[in-house]
Order: structure tokens, then C-alpha cells, then sequence
């Protein structure tokens, strides 16, 4: 890296005061940029829980269901959002933040998440991890889904008609809770429909696919959720960590 600042033992005279493009880039990789497969993008919030989890709001449904702050795991830091699936009705724990309207152009949205929360090998007990992406003007809710369903590791979109479509071949995973995984995906607004997705180093084929559009009154905001699903009798968890939320992303 170029040099910056004091050299180390009080040298008096720090030889560059600026700080050029590429020395960041450098930075960001040593440091370890937040980041991790898909860097397009303006990155407009960053939540790696480590102030805790006051900005999201949890839903809870079934039994044992459970939202919290956790230092079990991370991706980064102390920290992550433990998501405990319910074992019965509707086996689910969700978790929201909402964001001020971000600028009229493509959004991405992405997430780091673990399987399995005891540590082993086994395939995890569960039904699928979700990222949701809404976006509301005052008229129409324009949203998006990306699902990781489990064991198989299909992975699925939410189409225009409100129902999870297959899309690509089976995503390979690690199950495990130290081993962390990310999605993103991007929507074209203006053209009403899914630009790029990835799951770990897997591009999924989702561009050209309609996104739902219905009509909503919902004040203009942004709406970013994680979800997990679980099976009947039993509450595995999953954990959150590092949610990214992108304006002014690249078209496919």
C-alpha cells in the first residue's frame, strides 16, 4: 500500500497527505470489505448488528419462535441476529428494517447467513432461508424474494404472481454454523423485473423475470427482510449477520 500518514516510531514528516483510489481498494481487502462476491453498487446501509438489533422488527409465528441479538457466531465482529424457526402453525421468524426511499435506479439487496446451528456437518433441519426486498412509491409495492430451500439447495424467486418459481440448477452449501453463506439480488424497478442474483460464487439466472407489482398506499419507503422456515416439532436456528442494502446498481 502507498505509504500514508506517520511512518511507524514518530518518523516526522508524513510523505503523502492524500489517499488514491487504488490504496483503498487495498484497504478494503486486507481490512475485509463488507462485500463478498458482488461489489456493484452504492452501498447505502450497512447492519452487522454490532449496535444491536433495535432498527429491525421481529414476526413470530409458532411455537418457541425467536428473534435475538447473539454472539454464538458471526461473519464479522461479535455479533449476529439468531433466528429461531417455529415448531408449529406457521414455522416461521421473520425479521424487518425499513429504510427512507433510496434514489430512482436499480436496488440491491444482501445477506451473509449460516445452516445449522450446532456446529456439525449434518444437513440442516429447515425449509428455506429468504431475502425479501419491498419497495413502496405511495402506488405500487414493487417486491422481490430470493429462497434457498432446504436440504435440496434449490434455489427460487418470487414471481409476478406472488408464487416461488424454481430458477437455476441446485446451490451446493456447507452446513454449518461457522461456515457463512451470501446472497444479493438486484431489481430494475423501472422495468419492473429481477436483474442478477447470487448465492455464494453462484450466478442465478434470474434477469428478465417480473417482479410482483401490486397496487399498495404504503408511504414510499423500503423494506428489507430475512426469513427463516423450520419444520414441524422442532426449532432450528439460523444466523444473520451483515444485511447491505445498494442504489444505483448495474443492469444485466
Amino acid at each position: 500500500m502507498t505509504r500514508r500518514g506517520y511512518w511507524d516510531w514518530g518518523y516526522p514528516q508524513a510523505p503523502i497527505a492524500a489517499v488514491l483510489e487504488q490504496d483503498l481498494g487495498e484497504l478494503a481487502a486486507r481490512l475485509g470489505s463488507p462485500v463478498f462476491y458482488d461489489r456493484q453498487g452504492q452501498v447505502v446501509l450497512m447492519d452487522s448488528f454490532e449496535d444491536g438489533i433495535a432498527p429491525w422488527r421481529a414476526s413470530l409465528d409458532g411455537a418457541g419462535a425467536a428473534a435475538a441479538l447473539s454472539a454464538v457466531t458471526s461473519r464479522h465482529g461479535r455479533y449476529s441476529f439468531a433466528l429461531t424457526a417455529g415448531s408449529d402453525a406457521g414455522l416461521n421468524v421473520s425479521v424487518t428494517r425499513f429504510v427512507a426511499p433510496l434514489q430512482d435506479s436499480p436496488i440491491g439487496i444482501e445477506a451473509s447467513f449460516t445452516l445449522n446451528e450446532d456446529g456439525t456437518t449434518t444437513e440442516p433441519t429447515t425449509q428455506s432461508f429468504t431475502l425479501h426486498l419491498e419497495v413502496f412509491d405511495g402506488v405500487t409495492q414493487k417486491r422481490g424474494a430470493l429462497r434457498l430451500v432446504l436440504p435440496s439447495g434449490q434455489a427460487q424467486i418470487l414471481d409476478e404472481n406472488g408464487v416461488y418459481i424454481d430458477v437455476g440448477d441446485t446451490v451446493l452449501y456447507y452446513a454449518n454454523s461457522k461456515v457463512w453463506h451470501t446472497m444479493k439480488y438486484v431489481l430494475d424497478l423501472d422495468a419492473g423485473e429481477y436483474s442478477r442474483a447470487r448465492i455464494n460464487n453462484v450466478a442465478i439466472p434470474v434477469a428478465s423475470n417480473a417482479i410482483r407489482t401490486p397496487a399498495s398506499a404504503q408511504r414510499p419507503s423500503v423494506h428489507t427482510s430475512l426469513e427463516y422456515v423450520g419444520v414441524s416439532g422442532s426449532n432450528p436456528v439460523c444466523y444473520g449477520d451483515i444485511v447491505l442494502l445498494s442504489q444505483a446498481e448495474k443492469s444485466a
